[in-house]
């Protein structure tokens, strides 16, 4: 249990950076950490992929400026995450995770349309989109690469492999 939550601390700081390492727009900011959402979702287990995923993220908000989007992001990325590990909870197939990775997004984008939407006006809500289907285009090609260098680092590979063993145990009893 206390490697799941090494794990999950050092996913969520790492969902952090890349997400600080940002281009801003005057309606928000571009940035790399949803690369680093589909690591942690590709490596981490339940919960712990949802949980490093959503305070990562919420505490990049905060740390941005961005503090009323905290909790909408906690709650959205959170569910991007559950999303991402529905497609890999059973497979090493990291096309499967692609594939994942890009209905997430999709739910991302609609998450945060409705969120501006509401609080802010339409047009908004549709620029803030925009927005963050570039951040979606910079993510998909990044977090494809970290997936194909997971079997280059045969200590997050191998630990992997050992999680997604012990959760097929379980559900076999």
């Amino acid at each position: 249990m206390s490697k799941k939550i090494s794990y999950t601390s050092m996913f969520a700081v790492i969902i952090y950076i890349l997400t600080l390492i940002n281009i801003k727009l005057p309606f928000g900011y571009v940035h790399l950490g949803d690369a680093g959402i589909l690591l942690a979702c590709y490596i981490l287990p339940m919960p712990f992929a949802v949980f490093a995923t959503a305070l990562g993220s919420s505490m990049a908000d905060i740390t941005l400026g961005y503090t009323a989007y905290a909790i909408p992001t906690f709650i959205i990325k959170g569910l991007m995450a559950l999303i991402i590990r529905s497609f890999v909870v059973r497979s090493n197939n990291k096309g499967l995770a692609m594939t994942g990775f890009v209905v997430a997004s999709l739910f991302m984008h609609t998450g945060y349309l409705i969120f501006n939407s509401v609080m802010y006006g339409e047009a908004l809500g549709i620029g803030v989109v925009l927005a963050n289907l570039s951040q979606t285009f910079v993510a998909i090609p990044l977090g494809y690469i970290l997936l194909k260098s997971i079997n280059r680092v045969h200590s997050l590979r191998d630990t992997r492999e050992i999680w997604r063993e012990k959760n097929e145990s379980k559900s076999i009893m």
